[in-house]
This record gives structure tokens, C-alpha cells and sequence, in this order.
């Protein structure tokens, strides 16, 4: 049986896992036990908007976005920088046996809105 679902974008399995992994890091951000500075202070105003895990349900790249989109150049790299502390958090959280990987990027979206594929805000 072939699986025609490879060039239509993420199957339901990936979404639903992406859902479930967007949400123990939305939770642990509010909890705001971190290490850097920069993520002490303003975690709790961190919003996870998506998160996309590969084909291989290995490695996933969550999008965020601070409030009113501040601090985004500090706020990334602080995230990255902690990223194993959140990875071992979602693993104990989903009982996986695999150490995912997971990444960062900010959700330029929200921040921009496009109409007609045009950002609006230039």
C-alpha cells in the first residue's frame, strides 16, 4: 500500500503529536524554571504558536513569539540555548525512550500578517 500523504504535508500522527509536544512546552514555559536570565524574566509572556516534528518524529521545530513581539533576539537563542533542559522535560512528559531533538524560530506570522501573500508591514 503506498502512502499518498508525502507531498501533501504532515500526517495526522505528525500534527497530533506536534499538538501534544506544543503543549508540555507552553506548560513548562509558564512554570519558568530556567537557567538564563533572559528566560527567567519573561518566559510566562512567551506564546508556542506551532510545532512541526520531522517525518521521523525525531526532531521538531517549535515556533514562538513573545508578547508584542519584544525581546525576540534575546528571547531565541535563550531558548535554544536551554533547549535540552525543555527536550528531556517532553520526553519524561510523552514517556519516550528516543531523545528528541527540538528547535526554536520565531514565528514571524503573527508578527507580520500577509495579505494577498504581501506583508503589510513594510
Amino acid at each position: 500500500m503506498k502512502n499518498t500523504n508525502q507531498n501533501n504535508g504532515p500526517s495526522q500522527r505528525q500534527l497530533r503529536v506536534g499538538e501534544q509536544i506544543r503543549h508540555i512546552i507552553a506548560e513548562t514555559l509558564t512554570r519558568g524554571h530556567f537557567r538564563d536570565v533572559h528566560l527567567i524574566d519573561h518566559a510566562a509572556n512567551i506564546t508556542v504558536t506551532e510545532v512541526r516534528p520531522a517525518p521521523d518524529l525525531k526532531q521538531a521545530t517549535a515556533y514562538v513569539i513573545s508578547l508584542g513581539g519584544q525581546d525576540m533576539d534575546l528571547l531565541l537563542p535563550a531558548l535554544n540555548n536551554d533547549a535540552h533542559f525543555i527536550q528531556s522535560l517532553v520526553d519524561i512528559c510523552k514517556n519516550a525512550n528516543a531523545r528528541n531533538q527540538y528547535c526554536f524560530n520565531g514565528d514571524n506570522k503573527i508578527i507580520c500578517p500577509k495579505i494577498n501573500n504581501k506583508c503589510i508591514c513594510q
